[in-house]
């Protein structure tokens, strides 16, 4: 009795949850509570609405997608749908339990390996490919939540016709066109992320054929791998490099830097000095300001750019990147924070809009709201310029990066090998 205990109990956290789709029916210790007449559909509804707005949920970086149905007896809930993550649904499922139903647990665990070919990786082939949050809005910049830059990995979770269900490196969940990716399996992903890469450290580096044709430009942070094989002969003042879609490109060698070198040199800054490595980040904010440089050149917004050119991978929503670390007021203008420090922008309300980076000396680095080009303005200036009402600052926790929500390529999943899944993001 004790083990058959253990084992519901099991069952009924969706502890035990396998990848796929599953049938659980959980048994609870009391006799049912539902009241005569209730829809028991529609509560439970409710109390998953409810669950929603009272955890840590959130749309953009989870997927828990449930649908509620009368069970196959009486008392029963039978519960369908599918979640990237098991813990979510373990600790939803209680409530259900808690009013004294038993659960038929149908709920769809993704990625299925199985059922996709072991297909769960996939390179951006094309030079920006967009994010949507809906399936039927794929293809749509209009209705982008994010671009993305190539050779940006991607963890599918569901491959669906011409559009896949994925996860970025910023655990930001959403649709891609399959168009514009190149479908990997973990062997494929483990083979890019061995090879030597060559990181573009110019604002939208030009890759040129053997005849010197422009293939596509690449944004700031774009790394492709190096290429011996096949590398063009005459090459001095160029480097060779495989593209994602497995054409072989060239690259000036003053646009790129090997990318060995670059995470080496930004993890000693990091850990030695991260007064410095925080003043190099605004050192590049200014670099683009001054190179007159827009978002069709470093694709993320400026501050997001800028420390990912110092290999740090951030969220891309304003809102997320300010809670990475405990706001700081920064003083009426700015003057307690240190160079390289985020700024934060919003409403009257305190809702986050915009982000950017510290300079120093009253002036902060950011996309222009109305151009989107890179630009540089004292504090007092922004809420002229559409930026809203300066909220506070951030220091990034650049020495101690212990949190997926931001990390270095280096350490980041994605970029092992093998890959693997990312920890869910989890902020102050």
């Amino acid at each position: 009795m004790r083990f058959l205990r253990s084992a519901l109990f099991a069952a009924l956290t969706g502890m035990l949850l396998p990848a796929g789709p599953v049938l659980a029916v959980s048994i609870p210790m009391a006799p049912p509570q539902i009241a005569a007449g209730e829809d028991g559909p529609a509560t439970a509804r409710k109390l998953f609405e409810e669950y929603l707005e009272e955890s840590d949920y959130d749309p953009r970086t989870d997927l828990l997608e449930l649908e509620f149905a009368e069970g196959r007896l009486a008392g029963v809930i039978r519960v369908s749908g599918r979640t990237s993550s098991a813990t979510l649904l373990a600790e939803f499922l209680p409530k259900l339990s808690g009013r004294g139903w038993a659960i038929e647990n149908e709920v769809a665990r993704l990625p299925d390996e199985t059922a996709r070919g072991r297909r769960s990786w996939a390179l951006v082939k094309a030079p920006v490919t967009h994010l949507a949050a809906a399936r039927d809005a794929v293809g749509n910049p209009a209705a982008s939540v994010r671009t993305v830059p190539v050779a940006s990995r991607v963890r599918v979770l569901l491959e669906e016709g011409d559009a896949v269900l994925g996860i970025l490196d910023d655990s930001r969940i959403g649709w891609l066109a399959v168009k514009d990716l190149s479908m990997r399996t973990d062997t494929g992903l483990l083979a890019w992320n061995r090879r030597d890469k060559f990181v573009v450290t110019a604002p939208s580096a030009k890759v040129r054929n053997a005849s010197g044709q422009i293939i596509m430009k690449a944004p700031l942070g774009a790394a492709f791998t190096e290429e011996t094989d096949a590398a063009p002969a005459g090459l001095t003042d160029s480097v060779a490099v495989r593209l994602p879609d497995g054409q072989v490109g060239v690259l000036a060698k003053t646009d790129v830097e090997a990318l060995g070198s670059l995470e080496s040199r930004e993890e000693t800054r990091r850990r030695e000095t991260p007064e410095k490595f925080l003043s190099d980040v605004a050192a590049t904010a200014e670099k683009l300001v001054s190179a007159g440089s827009s978002r069709n050149d470093y694709v993320a917004p400026l501050a997001v750019a800028a420390l990912g050119a110092h290999d740090l991978i951030a969220p891309e929503d304003a809102d997320r990147l300010a809670r990475i670390e405990a706001p700081l007021s920064g003083g009426r203008e700015g003057e307690e924070l240190p160079r390289g420090a985020l700024v934060f922008f919003g409403d009257e309300k305190g809702a986050v809009k915009f982000s950017g980076v510290w300079l120093g000396k009253g002036m902060f680095a950011a996309d222009d709201p109305q151009t989107g080009r890179a630009v540089s303005m004292r504090l007092a200036d922004a809420g002229k310029a559409g930026f809203g009402k300066f909220l506070f600052g951030v220091v990034p926790p650049v020495s101690r990066l212990m949190n997926p929500c931001m990390l270095s390529g280096r350490s980041h999943p994605f970029h092992q090998a093998p890959p693997a899944a990312l920890a869910r993001c989890r902020l102050r």
